[in-house]
């Protein structure tokens, strides 16, 4: 039924286009009619009986006035009411519910596209296409989900504290860290239907905080309490502190790279915003919340607590009142998120996802990494093991980055770091899957790493993984594997048959070794996206532009209520890629993933 109901919206649509098409073949008529009333207000037409140096001079001007008002001036005067057009036919088709109502603003939507196209050249397509571009992208912003479901749990503004979670079972473990799945303890006065409204953010607050005194250094096991029987699952992160005092302030400086998602982080008792900075001048890196990026939904330090499977679990990260052995700290770093139920490594053991739903997993993996470039971060640790899995049944996942403590996030923005002396390395993170350029660096006076790019490497080895073939820069079972450093690009193993001709090619040209040769994540994400949403077989730009506003138009209509595709989580997962691509699309990017895939 969901198909059925989709292929009934592109039918839709493209008899939107073909009308649209006729409309557009009928303006020139209608634009020639319109110069020539302007023409003649404008007094330009030859009138008998004036001198003739008159007319030569009103002829030289008719010659020189159609051209620039035919170029320049209407071509801008009619792309302007379009655009406001499209807008309102856009915003009229969000409010409508009736199937038959739905038709006048989609053909206007679709419409206007082509008929404000009053050129056939290439060069004025194009420009054309920007155009259409930040009309999309302004019709779109604001609908973008702001992944806020999870908050509601968490009163706006409250100071938590590791006793206001229930803790269960450990669910994750590793050098750093370990996970357990928790949930919020019944406080007696808490209002589920209010909190449910109650999503907004705290107030920034950037002012200087005072030194902090010494924490003590008590500690009290979690007791089991009372929980929200219709609660979500969470999941409380504790990150050892094995360094630094057991203070916010020298914490929150120490693992200020951890908690870069966070939305709320408490500070010696005072909730700060998304940018912050303590007395030390320490900066929290702002980063707005992505549908593939992990969800953190308030942060704060606490005492360690003595867990029944603590001694046999991270022994070495207690603190010496619980284990005489021990190298922790009496306070320590605590990470509120969403429960998710594996991570990509666990889910693709037991599934070998289909040709387009591997193609759907890599482009949310290209679109959480090209949000993070957007504002100045490079992971640096993607693995499989860091990207969690949200499953909807037999359809597609929905994958989602997490563990940020190998980061780069300097407040400058900036992904260039220099490296003038070899005492001077910052590189960090998965060597493995280190991208060639950052592998091979040298140090040098004026040399730099150059992070830019070298997670699109990094998620174009995943995509082996994901198309289940092995890694081929993790040690095989005969004990071989590639080198990020010397390999060679045709010592890349094939991918499977069964995988999109073209998708292959753009797994291979994100494991470029020269980054000029890599797209950065915007334009690979792009040519993905064109790939999945029947953009592949496109010959001109003209024919982007058709398709652009068909997809636009589509996923607007999936979005009304009434018309949105009703089936499992999948539809969710490639409806939010199509928002997602559609709020970020821009011609530039766009046109150089469409003359990139035209060659793969």
């Amino acid at each position: 039924m969901a198909k059925e109901r989709l292929m009934g919206v592109k039918n839709l649509v493209e008899r939107a286009v073909q009308l649209a098409r006729g409309v557009a073949q009928g303006s020139r008529q209608t634009l020639h009619t319109i110069r020539h009333r302007v023409e003649q207000k404008a007094g330009l037409h030859q009138v008998p009986g004036r001198h003739p140096q008159a007319v030569t001079t009103v002829t030289t001007t008719q010659q020189q006035a159609p051209s620039f008002f035919t170029r320049v001036l209407l071509p801008k005067q009619i792309n302007s009411l379009a655009a406001t057009l499209r807008r309102s036919a856009a915003l009229r088709l969000l409010a409508y519910r009736s199937p038959s109502h739905n038709q006048i603003p989609i053909f206007a939507f679709v419409g206007l596209a082509y008929a404000s196209a009053v050129s056939n050249s290439d060069k004025e397509a194009e420009e054309h296409c920007d155009s259409l571009c930040k009309d999309i992208r302004a019709i779109f912003h604001p609908f973008m989900p702001k992944l806020r479901g999870s908050l509601s749990l968490l009163k706006p503004g409250k100071e938590y504290q590791l006793d206001d979670f229930a803790l269960g079972e450990c669910v994750g473990q590793g050098c750093n860290a370990v996970v357990y799945e928790a949930s919020l303890k019944d406080d007696g006065n808490r209002n589920m239907e209010e909190t449910e409204e109650q999503t907004q953010e705290p107030s920034n607050n950037n002012s200087v905080i005072p030194e902090p005194e010494e924490q003590p250094a008590t500690g009290a096991v979690n007791h089991p309490a009372t929980c929200h029987g219709d609660c979500p699952s969470l999941a409380v992160k504790m990150v050892f502190n094995l360094e630094v005092e057991s203070c916010s302030q020298a914490i929150m400086r120490e693992m200020r790279r951890e908690v870069v998602p966070a939305r709320q982080v408490k500070v010696n008792g005072r909730i700060m915003g998304r940018d912050w900075e303590n007395g030390n001048r320490v900066k929290k890196k702002r980063l707005p919340p992505h549908p593939n990026i992990i969800e953190m939904l308030t942060v704060f330090t606490d005492t360690v607590p003595l867990l029944p499977d603590a001694m046999q679990n991270y022994p070495a990260a207690l603190p010496a009142r619980f284990n005489p052995e021990g190298f922790g700290r009496n306070m320590t770093l605590f990470i509120v998120m969403k429960r998710y139920p594996v991570t990509l490594k666990e889910y693709l053991e037991t599934n070998t996802p289909s040709s387009r739903v591997a193609m759907a997993m890599v482009a949310q993996l290209l679109e959480g990494v090209s949000h993070l470039v957007d504002h100045g971060i490079a992971h640096r640790d993607l693995k499989n093991d860091n990207i969690l899995v949200e499953l909807h049944g037999d359809c597609c996942p929905r994958l989602i980055l997490t563990d940020f403590g190998c980061c780069l996030c300097n407040n400058d923005n900036s992904l260039q770091v220099p490296f003038p002396h070899s005492e001077l390395d910052t590189r960090d993170g998965n060597s493995a899957l280190m991208a060639p350029e950052v592998a091979t660096a040298v140090p040098g006076p004026r040399n730099f790493v150059d992070y830019t790019k070298s997670d699109v490497f990094a998620v174009g080895a995943l995509a082996y993984e994901i198309l289940g073939q092995p890694n081929p820069f993790y040690k095989s079972e005969a004990g071989t594997r590639l080198n990020t450093c010397t390999f060679k690009e045709a010592d890349l193993p094939p991918l499977p048959s069964s995988a999109d001709g073209k998708f292959c090619n753009i797994v291979k040209l994100l494991l470029k070794r020269d980054p000029t040769q890599r797209p950065n994540a915007r334009v690979a994400a792009n040519m993905v996206h064109l790939l999945m949403w029947d953009g592949g077989h496109l010959t001109s730009s003209k024919d982007l532009i058709g398709w652009l506003m068909q997809l636009s138009a589509i996923t607007l209509l999936e979005k009304v209520k009434g018309h949105k595709v009703r089936g499992q989580g999948s539809d969710n997962t490639e409806h939010l890629l199509k928002r997602e691509f559609l709020c970020n699309v821009t011609v530039g990017e766009l046109m150089e993933a469409f003359h990139l895939l035209r060659f793969c």
